[in-house]
């Protein structure tokens, strides 16, 4: 009976970062050379321009070849970097609100919701949440501008979209913690659009590839972000730390 109450009470005293445990992408894609490769040598590389080759790397998986020079130049246009850099800091804002036990809201500076009640729930997970059954879906820049060539559209599937095991799932642990990894960092699939405007005003994706090319973003732990302390601090670890992994199998 004591030993039961020690249990209870070490489980009630738990931090927020420890109460969910999302699968492992590691174990879900070892068995794929190109993922096993980049994962274990920790290549995972910030969306910057010293990091374009990436990024196009990505990007051009199964392109034809008259789509390829527009890769090269969409790799040059600055909104994707800041796109991406904003979506991680979106998403860690989500998570943060899960583990502070924030109010529900679309975006992390939203005003909170008028009902104090509506706390967020777990991320993708949980089947009450705005991300169960929709998916999370960001375009940068928001505002169309006579000035843009390109916009981009990402989206992170819903939680019910993929099974828990399936590598598109929404949310992931890494689950590998050699080579400089950390075994607890988040791993978010993003299938990326890009946009343009036709004729008539109206933005429309352009066709890069017959398949839906995902990117992946590693983020920091669910822990780092509970410990950042506010919305703000966890929007700007998740903007400052997002990574891309080269899953192409080049040797840059």
């Amino acid at each position: 009976m004591r030993i039961a109450l020690v249990i209870l009470m070490l489980a009630a005293s738990l931090p927020a970062w420890a109460r969910h445990a999302y699968p492992k992408f590691y174990f879900q894609v070892d068995h794929i050379r190109s993922f096993e490769y980049a994962i274990s040598g920790n290549h995972w590389y910030p969306p910057t321009a010293d990091n374009r080759h990436v990024l196009q790397g990505v990007m051009a998986l199964n392109t034809t070849e008259d789509q390829r020079q527009l890769v090269r130049d969409l790799i040059r246009d600055p909104n994707l970097e800041r796109g991406l850099r904003r979506l991680g800091g979106e998403l860690s804002c989500l998570v943060y609100r899960y583990l502070a036990k924030e109010g529900e809201r679309p975006l992390c500076f939203d005003a909170a919701p008028s009902d104090h009640r509506r706390k967020q729930t777990t991320p993708f997970f949980d089947r009450n949440g705005p991300y169960h059954q929709a998916p999370l879906e960001l375009t940068y820049p928001e505002q169309a501008s006579a000035y843009l060539t390109y916009r981009f559209r990402m989206t992170v599937p819903s939680g019910s979209r993929y099974d828990l095991d399936n590598p598109f799932y929404p949310i992931h642990r890494l689950g590998y913690g050699m080579g400089g990894n950390n075994s607890d960092a988040l791993i978010v699939t993003v299938f990326l659009e890009v946009l343009t405007e036709n004729e008539s005003g109206l933005w429309q994706p352009v066709t890069l590839s017959h398949t839906q090319i995902p990117l992946y973003l590693h983020l920091p732990s669910q822990r780092a972000i509970g410990k950042s302390g506010s919305l703000r601090a966890a929007f700007d670890l998740g903007s400052k730390e997002v990574r891309l992994l080269d899953y192409t199998g080049q040797r840059w």
